[in-house]
């Protein structure tokens, strides 16, 4: 009935056509806040992405304060009884609610910046994030802005407790930025970051902000080599010199072999090129002579280099030996063995990390699903877990009842194998996906159980695990559905060999 009184009310207002700002009298600790000035032009939202339409102009302030005065009145009971957090939580979940695209603009942007409003004072992160980020994918604002403001005022009213999931909330925003490019943004979440850790005394948020810092720099000195090398193959995309500068900064300075593979392979370095497509060739392929020629290549084009490019590509070499390695007998496997003891010397004792996508499996079953280690789970969706994105994850998830299999050699010398697993998040319907019943991991070596997880089943469970490998010669990881379970999105993550 209340839904019906708020439309048969809000129906009637105006909405202006066109970019608007809002009056600085607006209440503060609102979304209001963020929208003075013109808008800045940003990705369309979900709604708008589907139907091919743009995000509306926030409406004139007068029509949103005319919604505002309304939507009290409707909702005069509970205002008077939101005394309290829980009460003010469950008033914003309520607006939030009716701010549909069927109300008329001015009375979303009210019902929204109420529902933010609320929540923040609440210190509820997640009413307030959401609320947040349904006004942000349906009006030109800016996006950034409006985070870290809402960032900003949580951090005020957000418990310890609720401050670890305003920690993770601005993690995951500074690490979608600094993947976009938007590195500004990144750098203002940091002291953020820092803030909210010391409230909810974490160290591994105080860990994370610092490894945010580092990363955020990092990208900015390779961004300043990359940009004018992109710049100057877009003019000419064949020019050797440039596709070889490039190429060697992708490989060999971002570890980005994907992209810059086909650089090095137009370079006029004929031993690079010989690599580099011999390389591109045995992508996929189970021919294990052809990935010790692989490493042949890069390991002598290794000798005649710098130490920093040497390095990267001895190791590059060490994989395809590592790969090759199981299958090699007599005096071929001597060689290898030398070559990848010396990878190990040259490398001073630090540890190195053999990640499981970049291997070869011996072999994947256990179910008709496909098994994939691209960083999507289904065509343009990427794995999200525990607030960041996981490009390295393997998944294959168990049919009813069933177990899926995915079956590694241990490389060469390696002594551990670590990484986590956990049930990830969809996006677009949170709690949605959550698996049906609880899904368990297991990794088997050489006929026995190394670890096993605890059953998992709510989004972003999981944990992580380091086993001994050190005297295993090959390894199974295992997903266990322990019922009729409906397409579990649990999956590996950051799965790697130690050495």
């Amino acid at each position: 009935m209340k839904a019906k009184i708020l439309a048969t009310l809000l129906g009637g207002l105006a909405f202006l056509a066109g970019f608007a700002t809002l009056a600085a009298a607006e209440p503060p600790n609102t979304l209001a806040d963020l929208l003075g000035g013109e808008a800045d032009a940003q990705p369309a939202g979900k709604l708008e992405v589907a139907l091919g339409l743009r995000r509306l102009a926030v409406p004139p302030s007068a029509e949103v304060k005319a919604a505002l005065t309304q939507i009290q009145a409707v909702f005069s009971t509970e205002y008077a009884a939101a005394k309290t957090a829980d009460a003010k939580a469950k008033l914003a979940k309520q607006l939030t609610s009716h701010a549909a695209a069927d109300q008329s603009p001015a009375a979303r942007t009210a019902l929204l910046r109420e529902a933010v409003r609320l929540a923040i004072e609440a210190g509820d992160v997640n009413v307030a994030m959401e609320s947040a980020a349904k006004m942000i994918d349906a009006f030109e604002v800016d996006r950034d802005a409006a985070l870290l403001e809402v960032y900003q005022s949580l951090l005020k009213t957000a418990s310890p407790e609720a401050a670890r999931d305003l920690g993770q909330s601005i993690l995951k925003f500074a690490d979608e930025a600094l993947r976009g490019g938007r590195n500004t943004a990144a750098e203002k979440a940091v002291p953020l970051l820092l803030s909210v850790s010391r409230k909810a005394r974490d160290p591994l948020l105080v860990k994370a902000a610092s490894g945010l810092k580092l990363r955020i720099a990092e990208k900015a000195a390779l961004e300043g080599r990359l940009a004018p090398l992109r710049a100057k193959l877009a003019e000419s995309p064949n020019d050797p010199q440039a596709n070889l500068e490039l190429g060697q900064l992708l490989c060999f300075t971002a570890g980005n072999w994907k992209d810059g593979l086909p650089m090095l392979a137009k370079s006029l370095d004929a031993k690079l090129v010989a690599a580099a497509s011999a390389d591109l060739q045995a992508d996929g392929n189970d021919d294990w002579s052809l990935a010790v020629r692989v490493g042949d290549f890069w390991w002598d084009w290794a000798a005649s280099q710098k130490p920093d490019l040497q390095a990267a590509a001895e190791s590059r070499a060490s994989a395809f030996y590592s790969r090759a390695l199981p299958h090699l007998t007599g005096l071929e496997k001597v060689r290898v063995e030398k070559r990848l003891t010396e990878n190990l010397l040259s490398e001073g004792g630090k540890e190195v990390k053999l990640r499981l996508v970049d291997l070869k499996e011996v072999s994947f079953d256990g179910s008709s699903r496909a098994f994939t280690k691209d960083g999507t789970w289904s065509p343009n969706q990427r794995f999200l877990w525990q607030g960041k994105e996981h490009p390295d994850a393997l998944f294959y998830p168990p049919p009813d009842h069933g177990t899926t299999t995915i079956r590694y050699d241990v490389p060469y010398r390696a002594k551990k194998l670590q990484g986590a697993v956990g049930v990830f998040e969809v996006p677009d319907k949170p709690g949605f996906w959550k698996p049906s019943v609880p899904v368990v991991f297991k990794i088997i070596g050489d006929g026995r159980t190394l670890w096993e997880s605890p059953p998992l089943k709510e989004i972003n469970s999981g944990t992580r695990f380091s086993v001994d490998v050190s005297r295993v010669k090959g390894v199974r990881l295992q997903m266990l559905s322990t019922g009729r379970v409906v397409f579990p999105h649990a999956a590996w993550f950051d799965t790697a060999f130690v050495r």
